[in-house]
Parts: structure tokens; sequence; C-alpha cells
């Protein structure tokens, strides 16, 4: 057997290992001389960086912190400038939209005083008339009988009378005899022409009595001639009526509705009115102005009141509302979000058997407008005290809200439609009425980010709550100046 191999007896056996040896001291060199360059780039890199704690660098720094300070404030400084710009030019449209609404109601005075005029005049002329003919009429004999007998009488030849020295009528008595004949067939004449419709400024309006419907006494003419001077038609405002009847215009408010378990309602049948702002500017969000249709249906005479809504609470463990202080009751409900709102509508609508719901946007103008075309249903008018709001002259205006049916009612019955608190309705809020619907239906969207809350608050001011003004809120928004009223479908 051989023995072992011992690198000691054979010196050839140790020269891989030192080539080895000798390739390691090569790279290692290699490697220092590396680092070596690597660390003396790095101190030239660090000595051409500005010191920090050299003057020129800071004086340099701070001027430049200084200089986008300044910056900063310039541009705050601008954007409150046109904060300021555009609140003036928003106060300046406000003014101008007042403007034209006043300009519109100055105008309707002036017609309706025009209007008012003529009628006037008309009236008195036919007075006039009226009391001329009854004048002549009570001063000469009935034109009929006395035509008659002068005629028979001046047909019969007469014996001549021999004249006598003391009557002094005989030379006359033909001429007053033609005189009276000639009044009398004139007289005859013209009454025959005013009773046929035929005597100028006057219009038939009954057929023409007959010979024995002729009033045989001079009172019973005049009182007959008053009555229908008092009923013509003015040429202006009304026409003259044809054989057949006209069809009467539907009245809009077709009575109170009141279920046992819900609030007292107003029936308002099918109309059509001009909705938005006609006059405002051009970017308000109450135009474009436009013709609605809407169908029959029921709105709240009254905004939804505590005990109402808290009747609700107490049946469902809906969340309680605050009312911050101001009362329960008869106070109206505050504290409410657009959910809330429908919640309550839902849960009346189970209790009552009947389909209650928020009002669409259309429905509450036209029922808060009660056929007005004015900045608030009284007219254009300052409020004066016929609402609650910051500058309306009431008691409770920037205090508090006043207690549903507080102020007085609208044409169509509707309390409260300005002013005290804002009012849900069922539409999401857009910027305009571009593309809103014509038929009063509400306009709905996919993931609604805004609701639309009408008719101001005590703590709005009064141009805030004409008959067209709208706001947007979040639907999940509750403060102490949202409420609601309900609407329903028509039973």
């Amino acid at each position: 057997m051989a023995e072992p191999h011992s690198y000691l007896e054979d010196p050839t056996a140790l020269q891989p290992a030192a080539a080895l040896r000798a390739e390691l001291a090569q790279v290692r060199a290699q490697a220092e001389t590396e680092r070596q360059r690597l660390e003396l780039e790095l101190k030239q890199a660090r000595s051409a960086l500005p010191s920090p704690r050299d003057p020129v660098t800071v004086t340099q720094n701070v001027a430049g912190q200084q200089e986008i300070q300044a910056l900063r404030n310039t541009l705050r400084e601008k954007d409150r400038v046109i904060e300021q710009l555009t609140t003036q030019c928003r106060d300046l449209e406000d003014q101008l939209e007042d403007n034209f609404q006043q300009l519109d109601a100055l105008r309707l005075r002036v017609q309706q005083r025009e209007l008012d005029q003529a009628q006037a005049r008309r009236r008195s002329k036919q007075q006039s008339h009226a009391r001329q003919i009854a004048r002549d009429s009570s001063a000469q004999p009935p034109p009929g009988p006395p035509a008659e007998p002068p005629a028979r009488t001046a047909s019969i030849p007469t014996p001549p009378r021999s004249p006598a020295p003391s009557d002094h009528r005989s030379p006359a008595s033909p001429a007053v005899i033609g005189l009276l004949l000639g009044t009398a067939l004139s007289i005859a004449t013209a009454t025959g022409l005013w009773w046929s419709g035929h005597w100028p400024e006057r219009r038939m309006l009954t057929p023409p009595p007959s010979a024995s419907d002729t009033p045989a006494a001079d009172d019973t003419a005049i009182s007959d001639t008053r009555a229908e001077a008092a009923n013509e038609p003015d040429p202006i405002t009304e026409t003259v009526p044809t054989a057949e009847p006209q069809a009467r215009e539907t009245p809009p408010v077709r009575g109170q509705v009141r279920d046992g378990n819900g609030p007292q309602m107003i029936a308002l049948n099918p109309g059509t009115f001009h909705m938005g702002n006609p006059a405002g500017a051009s970017d308000s969000d109450a135009r474009p102005a436009r013709d609605v249709s809407l169908g029959a249906f029921l709105i709240g005479a009254r905004e939804v009141s505590f005990a109402e809504y808290d009747r609700f609470v107490s049946a469902t463990g809906a969340r309680r509302p605050n009312d911050y202080g101001f009362g329960r009751g008869r106070q109206p409900v505050i504290d409410v979000t657009w959910a809330d709102a429908v919640n309550y509508t839902r849960w009346l609508s189970r209790i009552t058997g009947k389909n209650y719901r928020l009002p669409t946007e259309a429905e509450w103008e036209y029922a808060a407008r009660s056929g007005a075309r004015s900045l608030f249903w009284w007219g254009s008018d300052a409020p004066a005290g016929r609402a609650v709001c910051f500058d309306c002259g009431s008691r409770l205006d920037r205090i508090a809200p006043a207690p549903t049916g507080f102020s007085g009612p609208n044409a169509f019955g509707l309390y409260d439609t300005a002013g005290n608190v804002y009012e849900w309705v069922a539409d999401c809020y857009r910027p305009s009425y571009s593309g809103a619907p014509a038929d009063g239906s509400a306009v709905t969207e996919i993931g609604c980010r805004e609701r639309v809350a009408r008719g101001g608050s005590f703590k709005a001011p009064a141009k805030s709550m004409h008959v067209f003004a709208r706001r947007g809120f979040e639907p999940d928004t509750r403060i102490n100046t949202i409420g609601f009223r309900v609407a329903g479908d028509a039973i």
C-alpha cells in the first residue's frame, strides 16, 4: 500500500496556492486604490458644497425665504381682493335682480291703473248717457201715445175760430203742436234705437224687449238703464258674451283635506305656471325660467311641527331632533336631515294608508306662489311683518322661528312659505334649470351631493325667500334653520 503524499517532501504541490495568494494580493491592492480614489472624489464633492455656516449662503437662504413669504402674502391678498370683488358682484346682481322685479311690478301697476282709468271713464260715460236718457224720458211724455192723438187731430178739419183779443196762444198753437209732435217722434225713434242695440256706444247684452215689456213708469226705466249700464262689458278687459256660455276656469284650489292621523293638506287642481326668475342674472340658479304643467296634488298647509315629528320618534325610535331652546309643540321641526324628512313621510304613509312624500321643487314653488308672478306671494313690497326672516320687521327676526301658522296664509291657504325655516324638497340640486323637467317631477341623480331647500329662514335676508329663490345643502345637514312640509298624491 502506498504511503500518503507529503507536501513537505514535494515542493511542487505548493505552487497553485502561491499563485492564488498572489492574485488575492493583487485584488486587494486594486481595491485599496479604488477606495482611495472614491474617498478623494467624496472629499472633492464635499468641498464643492457651500458651507451651511457660510454667511453668503445663509443670507441667500433668508432672502429666498422672505421672497417666498412675500409671494405667499401677495397671493393671499389677491385671493382676498378676488373674494371681495366676487361678493360685490353677487350683491350687484342681487340688486339688479331686485330692480328688475320692482320694474316689472311698477309696470304691472301702471297697466292696472290704466285699465282702471279706462273702466272708470267707460262707466262715467255710460252713467252720463243713462242719466241723459232718464232726463229726456222724464221731461217728455211717453213717445207712443202722445204722437198718435196730434196726428189724428190734425187730420180732422175743424171750423175756424174767431180771434179773441185776450187769447195770445192761438197763433202759436200749430207751431207748438208741430214741435211737440217732432220731439215725440224723435224720442220714440231714439228709444227704439237704444232698446234695439243700434244706439252708438252701446252693445247688445240681452235680447230686445217686446212691446209688452216696455216699462210704463219713468223710475222703472231709469233703474233698468242703470242696471244694463253697470253690466256692460269693458272693451279692454271683457268680451261680448256669445249665444253659448263659455266654460268657467277651474279654480286652482280644490279645498282642504285632513286624515285622522295626518296633517292638514291643501288639495290643488292641475295647473300651469311660469317657474323660475325671468328677470334674474344669466347665471342665476333659478334660470332659465320656463312653463311647468302640474297634475293634481296635495301639499301641507303648514310646516311639520315638533309635536307631529315627535310622534314619529316615539313610534319608530328614530333620533330625537334638538330644538335649540326654541321649544317643541307647534314649533316647526328643525335639526333634521333630508333622509329624516323622507323617513317621516314613509312612516306617515304606513299609518294612514295614503301616499305621503316630500313635494317636488316645482310643486313647492307653484303652491308658494299661489298664482303670483312677483317676488313674494303678496307682491313685490317689503315683507313688513308678513314673515319671519333676518330683516322682515317681525319681533322674531334673527331670534327664533315662529310657531307653524304664525304668518298669514297665501292665496292657496299655505302658511309660512316665506321665511321661518327652509324646507327640504325632493329634488337634487343643480345650479340651473337647464334640462329640468317641465311636468313638475323631481330632479333625480344617482349619488346626489346636494338637495334643494326652499323658502328662506328666520336668519336669512328677505331676498332669500323670494318665491323662486333656492339653495343647495348636503343631504346630511342638521342645522336649526331647515325643516320641511309634506306633500301627497291627489285623492
